[in-house]
C-alpha cells in the first residue's frame, strides 16, 4: 500500500520515522546532567554512561529564547568502559576544544539559517533557559547538527537561572524612575534603599 502524502503530513510522517529509529537505537546510552536545575554561574556536571567502548560521539546543547536559536557542541571519545565525562574528558572538535566543564555554554552559537537573532539574552529572569542536551553518535560538525539523519543516542534537560528561587522582585515606580528591585529572602524594601536595576529591565521616562 502507498500514501502519497505533501506539505504538512510528509514532514510530520519522516519525523514520527526519525524518532521511531532513534528511540530503538538509544535504548541502552544514557545521559546524566547533575543538577539539572542551577543558577548561570554554577558549574553542572554532564556525564554519559552505557555507551560502546572508545565510541565516537557528539555531545550537543540547545537553547531557544524568543527568536534567538543557539547550539554548541564537543566531539568526544568513550573511554573503554563506554563513559564520558565533560569535566575530564576532552573534545577534540565541535565549537570548542579540550577539558573544559562548561565549554557547551560558552561556546554556544546561533543555529544556521534558523535563529533570527546574533545574540542569546534573558529577557525575563523570572523564567529559566532551558538547555535540551543529546549524546549523538560519531563525531558531527556544527553546521549539520540540526539535520535528522543524526542519531541521538540520549538526551537530558537543564534548567539555568538568572534569579535564585528566593529572590523577590519587586517593580519601582518613583515619578518619572522605572525600574526592578530584587531582594533576598527575608529583606524587606525601605524607603532609604537605593534602587538596584536590571540592565534589561531599567527604563527611564523621557
Amino acid at each position: 500500500m502507498m500514501f502519497v502524502l505533501r506539505g504538512r503530513y510528509y514532514t510530520e510522517a519522516i519525523l514520527r520515522l526519525v524518532g521511531s529509529r532513534r528511540q530503538t537505537y538509544s535504548s541502552l546510552a544514557c545521559l546524566n546532567v547533575n543538577p539539572r536545575v542551577a543558577l548561570v554561574d554554577e558549574r553542572v556536571s554532564i556525564t554519559a554512561n552505557s555507551l560502546q567502548p572508545l565510541q565516537r560521539v557528539t555531545v550537543q546543547a540547545y537553547v531557544e529564547e524568543g527568536k534567538a536559536v543557539f547550539s554548541s557542541c564537543g566531539h568526544f571519545l568513550a573511554d573503554e568502559e563506554g563513559q564520558i565525562d565533560v569535566s575530564q574528558h576532552a573534545s577534540v572538535g565541535g565549537t570548542y576544544k579540550g577539558v573544559d566543564n562548561m565549554g557547551l555554554f560558552w561556546s554556544m552559537n546561533p543555529v544556521p539559517g534558523v535563529s533570527l537573532k546574533p545574540l542569546l539574552r534573558q529577557a525575563d529572569v523570572t523564567i529559566p533557559l532551558v538547555f535540551r542536551l543529546s549524546v549523538m553518535d560519531d563525531h558531527i560538525p556544527f553546521a549539520d547538527l540540526q539535520f535528522p539523519s543524526s542519531v541521538v543516542l540520549a538526551t537530558g534537560e537543564l534548567q539555568r537561572w538568572y534569579k535564585h528561587e528566593t529572590v523577590r522582585r519587586v517593580e519601582v515606580r518613583e515619578g518619572s524612575l522605572r525600574g526592578t528591585l530584587f531582594l533576598p529572602a527575608g529583606r524587606r524594601v525601605r524607603q532609604r534603599d537605593p534602587p538596584v536595576h536590571s540592565l534589561n529591565e531599567l527604563n527611564v521616562a523621557a
